[in-house]
């Protein structure tokens, strides 16, 4: 049963808390719990063990596989570590095995009540970087690839937060036969402090009258507050590392999956690291398996480019990306990603080539293309409404777009952003018809009602917020 599993509980102003990984919690650890309760200079310490529940599910074919997000693991793992047994505890001391040690990263970076009481932090083969032979879990072991968006966010969270070191202690500890987790992985992030002992994946954790060499790092750290020697040849782990890094560097270069390139630009997006998220998606595109990745990267120029008008290299790169992605998308009769490509390049010939006459033929497009859209679900029906309304601005249909825009506003589920880029897209483009119109005069006044009817949408999950500048 998962939880707190208590070996020696007396009150002490400690508590070390052993987590395991893939493999369960009596699997994983052996006779190290009762091992450490045995220690007299660790008697005043709490012993406890912490049991995750990590569900191995059987697919269609009948091969177990991991049928959990990572990311959902290590919610569970911050409750469980909310239980009350653990409140009086001023320090606690983690030793994590594997998928634990991954897990307890992921804690500590976003519970700051779990980070003020951590005093110590022992990590056994975790594969920090990403492990190998994790493919048999299954989809949502592709966290734990190398490279992977889970893992190369988890990175960077971890040195954004702790740029300086940590105000805990960190050892790393890898197994010289370790066929799961190479060393380089295992202790690459924490290359000041870090142990290569004897044994395998789950041998440095179990130890025995003739091999406990993981065992003893562990109870020098606890005891002494020392951090171990560098284990291993020096020179040899030093290259390890930087063939590491260079494969790290490699995968970031040759992401495989477009889902997983935009993913990892959206997390260094949001990390505020503009330049590394376009880098990402540029490196991509060799490689893509669609038009889809084309109007991401086109979007992100277009976004930096509204930002400062000066950025007419951002803009050039958008419009570029959008009429590559016309062409793909009318070769393949997609029509969903025609409407999408076209609108956005039509936007852009507007508002940033002054171009009116290409603006209302790509408009022209993108609302056949939306008579022929068999979108699969909401979010396509959504899209193709919004491209036709705004084609209609580019058409001076300026009735009929406000007529779409409302139905679109008060029958879907639009988030926040999703109105604010609408919102800023048919203003930009209904202001710039205008401007070129003959009949300008007659049309500002739906600039207005169009602004009226943006002012007055409730987007979903932000109810409380009625500004949308």
């Amino acid at each position: 049963m998962f939880g707190l599993h208590s070996i020696r509980k007396q009150g002490s102003a400690g508590g070390i808390i052993l987590l395991h990984g893939f493999e369960g919690l009596e699997e994983t650890w052996g006779a190290s719990p009762d091992m450490l309760a045995l220690q007299p200079v660790l008697s005043d310490w709490d012993i406890h063990a912490l049991s995750l529940p990590i569900p191995f599910l059987p697919d269609h074919r009948g091969h177990w596989r991991l049928g959990t997000p990572l990311a959902a693991l290590a919610t569970t793992l911050a409750s469980l570590l909310q239980a009350p047994e653990l409140k009086p505890y001023r320090r606690i001391a983690f030793l994590a095995h594997s998928l634990g040690g991954i897990l307890l990263q992921r804690v500590l970076l976003d519970s700051q009540t779990v980070r003020e009481k951590t005093s110590h932090v022992i990590l056994y083969a975790t594969p920090n970087w990403g492990g190998k032979g994790t493919g048999f879990l299954g989809k949502q072991a592709d966290d734990l690839v190398p490279g992977s968006p889970f893992i190369f966010k988890l990175r960077l969270d971890w040195d954004e937060t702790f740029p300086s070191g940590c105000a805990f202690t960190v050892v790393a500890v890898a197994g010289r036969d370790d066929a799961q987790v190479s060393i380089a992985s295992a202790t690459e992030p924490f290359s000041n402090s870090f142990q290569v002992v004897r044994g395998d994946h789950l041998g440095i954790v179990q130890p025995t009258v003739k091999e406990k060499q993981g065992f003893d790092v562990a109870l020098g750290v606890l005891c002494q507050g020392a951090q171990p020697a560098v284990g291993g040849t020096p020179l040899l782990i030093a290259l390890e590392h930087q063939r590491l890094r260079d494969e790290i560097a490699d995968l970031r270069d040759r992401v495989l999956d477009d889902t997983l390139a935009v993913k990892m630009s959206l997390d260094l997006e949001s990390l505020g690291r503009q330049k590394e998220a376009l880098d990402v998606l540029e490196r991509q595109l060799p490689f893509r398996t669609g038009s889809n990745i084309l109007g991401t990267l086109g979007g992100r120029y277009k976004r930096l480019w509204l930002q400062d008008r000066d950025l007419r290299p951002h803009a050039e790169r958008a419009c570029e990306l959008y009429d590559q992605g016309c062409r793909e998308a009318r070769d393949r009769r997609d029509y969903d990603q025609l409407h999408y490509h076209g609108i956005n390049l039509a936007f852009m010939e507007l508002v940033y080539r002054k171009n009116v006459d290409a603006g209302v033929v790509l408009a022209e497009q993108v609302v056949e293309a939306v008579k022929h859209c068999k979108g699969s679900g909401l979010d396509d029906e959504m899209w193709a409404i919004a491209s036709h309304a705004e084609a209609c601005l580019h058409l001076l249909e300026f009735d009929r777009a406000v007529f779409f825009y409302r139905s679109l506003l008060l029958d879907y589920p639009l988030r926040l952003q999703h109105v604010r880029s609408m919102r800023q897209q048919a203003l930009l483009v209904a202001e710039t018809c205008i401007n070129f119109a003959q009949q300008g005069d007659t049309l500002t006044h739906w600039v207005s009602i169009l602004e009226g009817t943006f002012g007055a949408a409730r987007p979903s999950g932000e109810a409380s917020d009625t500004s949308l500048e």
